[in-house]
């Protein structure tokens, strides 16, 4: 499922300045599911939805979108996207864990706007619910959760979580500013980029040379460099203004001004990154 881009995850570690030793410190997961299931959640929330969706995800019944069915939904009516996080602490008045959450959201937003989205919903201990007030969510339920049934991660937070929800409409009909009115913002993509294409555009967002792009995804690195000749033959085709060769210098120079300016496009514009019908 996670080669199909069925689910997409983050990891925060960090590492311990005594021991030196790397540990977790923040997780993130998120799917998309068909209508049915997002209805199901919205009228009857459910401990653990991501988890619970995961588990009723069968050949039979395929809940969870893979990457085909996300570029089709992404160009028509839209995306139903569910998330879970959890971080190894929460107390926000301690700098190093403010510090976490603050990644956290940063990432959610890096890893959810571009999309077409119509309906978020995603769940966390009642402590928190004020982050999710801040950000744009409507809480939807609250409930109690046996011990015995908290995954082996959870933090000692009480037994009360909520299930937040957020739906396009009505987010979109409020004063922008939240995070939610942020992700929930659709741009059209102007390039058309391929799946192979839109791969090494986002490794090359997380500063990986393209050797490094070349040994994360096993190719040759003249297959990358190849890549990169489509890209800039896209961009220039329907952007232009962002490769016009009369502003480089040398080649060398030209060539790290080039990547540059298209990356600093890409990382504005997620919407060029994401599956998009048949891409």
């Amino acid at each position: 499922m996670i080669a199909k881009e069925g689910i997409k995850g983050i990891l925060i570690d960090e590492t311990d300045r005594q021991t030196g030793k790397r540990r977790l410190a923040g997780l993130g997961l998120s799917i998309f599911v068909v209508d049915p299931l997002m209805d199901h959640y919205r009228s009857e929330p459910v401990p653990f939805a991501l988890i619970d969706a995961l588990a009723r995800n069968t050949s039979k019944a395929g809940n969870i979108l893979l990457r085909n069915e996300i570029a089709a939904a992404n160009a028509n009516g839209g995306l139903n996207l569910i998330v879970h996080y959890m971080q190894r602490g929460w107390d926000l008045s301690h700098p190093h864990w403010r510090a976490v959450g603050a990644i956290g959201h940063q990432t959610y937003i890096e890893h959810h706007v571009g999309y077409f989205l119509k309906r978020i919903y995603q769940e966390d201990w009642a402590t928190n619910e004020e982050i999710y007030l801040m950000a744009g969510y409507t809480p939807l339920h609250q409930y109690r959760v046996a011990k015995a049934s908290m995954p082996p991660t959870s933090p000692p937070l009480g037994d009360s979580r909520i299930a937040f929800f957020a739906e396009r409409n009505e987010v979109c009909a409020r004063a922008p500013g939240s995070t939610m009115s942020y992700v929930f913002e659709r741009h059209l993509p102007h390039c058309q980029f391929s799946a192979a294409e839109q791969r090494i555009l986002s490794l090359a967002l997380e500063d990986l040379t393209d050797l490094e792009i070349a040994q994360r995804i096993g190719l040759s690195p003249t297959r990358i460099k190849q890549t990169w000749r489509s890209i800039y033959q896209k961009i220039a085709d329907e952007l232009p203004f962002l490769v016009s060769e009369e502003d480089f210098g040398d080649d060398q120079r030209r060539g790290r001004e080039k990547r540059r300016r298209v990356l600093s496009y890409v990382s504005e514009h997620r919407e060029e990154i994401r599956p998009f019908k048949g891409a």
